[in-house]
């Protein structure tokens, strides 16, 4: 009504008078939601006005208005619907629905609920200041009722950090209140929503269910793979400390079969991990991944595959409004590259920075987004361009400069990252038609577990390995003897290893050590971390 008055008191004298305005203004309540930039919730402020007019000519208004994407700028059909299938009238004139800050690109169908509260409150239904203490995030289906909405781990991040309830539907409750100390209101529809905003005391709640998990994926165990007991060997050691690793070798030599079965060997995510890779799945709603995470916990790490002719964005990350790529969706997991040198240099070349600061930050003129990307790289490639060298004299019909523009596309920086680069040679006929010697997994997992629970010990940390330390924890926990020391001296003047490559060798020898149970890195743990470099090196 102020704001009216004053519109009336403004205009001219004489000849407009107030039987002449032509439209009343009604405006609701500032309304919380939230959006995410990155993998991180910020809150938004939904804000509704409704323009009123005197006569029903042309056609009434909807408009969002503060950058929504194609999803959002559809919600208003879906709002539409389900307040008039709620049994609740649409207002009668313009609306206006403004999202603060308008600086920021929205995406998602989790601004439903929000945009139907915030216009139920312009036109008189809610009222109050109550509202303000909530934050609404869920899709609407036609009928008013609530689905599983992708980003929920995010919405309830951001209500228990600022102390908003979080008002959800049922469905999407149970992920929710895996985040500690955020306060649910679960309801079932928009109708739900208005009883329990008007009455909240005598508001029956709907039951929750338990906590679904990922549904169960049958782990590929060794004992499928015959033979290549020192690629076993390599991946123990990847499991146990969490290292980058890098296998050479002919086709059909088993490379993709060992590092499929490489997360058969790595312990199950903590619950800290299990949310930062849920919250990673719920922003690929784009490309349908967001249902994962809307309907389950992931608690299974991720085991990434791209195909070789992914881009640098499907790869890395990014787009107009930038989403995470394979090595986010990786995080905590295992990313596979098979042909690696088939990837595009530009693509390759653009992980050395993830692969050092587990993660990746993408810019834009005005955004910039920061995803994780904590992941153990796992490369396969070929030993030269036909793929036949090192099966026997006379196989291999490449020549000297193509083997070299081959091993080129892979450059010395990138190598640089990679820990363990074995050889994986072909396995004899005879052995496969013998079958498995044994079942190897059971011993390896234990070995890993032993492993994981002396770095647990080590950095007081559930998620921390050998692979991810700091220089200061390197000189603390891998110092050498002045015998080891000169012998791992003699070996890195003699490959010409960069810095760098020596202190992943200092935290390979502990890693192996840490399988072995010793407490200090002994002569036999540098020789056995050195020979693995000496095989990426004589490919």
């Amino acid at each position: 009504l102020q704001e009216l008055c004053h519109r009336i008191a403004d205009l001219p004298k004489g000849g407009r008078t107030v039987s002449k305005i032509q439209h009343c203004i009604a405006m609701g309540q500032r309304i919380n939601t939230c959006s995410i930039l990155g993998i991180d919730p910020f809150r938004v402020e939904v804000e509704a006005q409704i323009v009123k007019r005197q006569n029903d000519s042309g056609a009434r208004r909807f408009s969002i208005v503060g950058l929504p994407d194609g999803v959002l700028r559809e919600s208003k059909d879906r709002v539409r619907c389900a307040i008039e299938n709620s049994g609740m009238s649409f207002p009668n004139g313009d609306v206006i629905v403004s999202l603060s800050p308008a600086s920021l690109p929205k995406a998602g169908s989790g601004f439903d609920l929000a945009i139907a509260i915030s216009i139920l409150a312009a036109a008189g239904r809610l009222r109050g200041s109550a509202l303000q203490k909530y934050l609404f995030f869920g899709e609407l289906a036609l009928d008013g009722k609530l689905r599983n909405t992708p980003g929920v781990i995010g919405a309830a991040s951001l209500a228990a950090s600022e102390k908003l309830e979080l008002v959800i539907g049922d469905l999407s409750a149970n992920i929710a209140r895996t985040v500690p100390g955020v306060t649910i209101a679960p309801i079932r529809s928009l109708l739900d929503a208005v009883s329990y905003l008007t009455n909240p005391e005598q508001y029956q709640s709907p039951n929750i269910p338990n906590v679904p998990h990922e549904a169960p994926r049958t782990l590929l165990d060794f004992r499928d793979v015959v033979g290549q007991h020192a690629a076993k060997r390599a991946l123990e050691v990847v499991a146990a400390g969490a290292h980058n690793l890098l296998m050479v070798g002919p086709p059909g030599a088993g490379k993709s079969m060992l590092a499929q079965r490489l997360p058969s060997l790595l312990p199950p995510l903590t619950d800290e991990e299990s949310l930062e890779v849920t919250k990673i799945y719920g922003m690929r709603v784009a490309l349908g991944e967001g249902v994962r995470s809307a309907e389950s916990l992931i608690r299974l790490r991720p085991f990434r595959a791209p195909h070789h002719t992914s881009s640098v964005a499907g790869l890395i990350g990014g787009g107009t409004t930038p989403q995470p790529g394979e090595i986010s969706l990786a995080h905590r997991g295992v990313l596979f590259l098979d042909e690696l040198p088939e990837f595009r240099r530009e693509a390759l070349e653009s992980m050395r920075q993830p692969l050092e600061d587990r993660c990746v930050v993408i810019s834009r003129s005005a955004l910039r987004v920061k995803f994780p990307a904590h992941f153990i790289l796992v490369g396969a490639m070929n030993p030269c361009p036909c793929g036949r060298r090192g099966l026997g004299a006379g196989q291999c019909e490449c020549s000297t400069n193509m083997l070299k523009r081959y091993q080129a596309r892979l450059s010395g920086p990138l190598l640089d990252r990679i820990d363990l680069q074995v050889w994986v040679g072909a396995v004899p006929l005879s052995a496969l038609r013998k079958g498995p010697e044994e079942d190897p997994s059971a011993g390896m997992v234990e070995r890993v577990v032993r492993a994981r629970a002396v770095q647990a010990k080590r950095f007081n940390s559930q998620t921390k390995t050998n692979a991810s330390m700091s220089p200061s924890e390197v000189r603390e926990h891998c110092a050498l003897s002045g015998e080891n020391s000169a012998f791992l001296e003699r070996a890195s003047t003699k490959l010409q290893l960069t810095a760098r490559s020596y202190t992943r060798m200092l935290k390979l020898s502990r890693t192996i050590a840490d399988l072995d149970g010793a407490v200090n890195i002994a002569t036999s743990h540098i020789a056995e971390a050195i020979s693995y470099r000496i095989e990426g090196e004589s490919r």
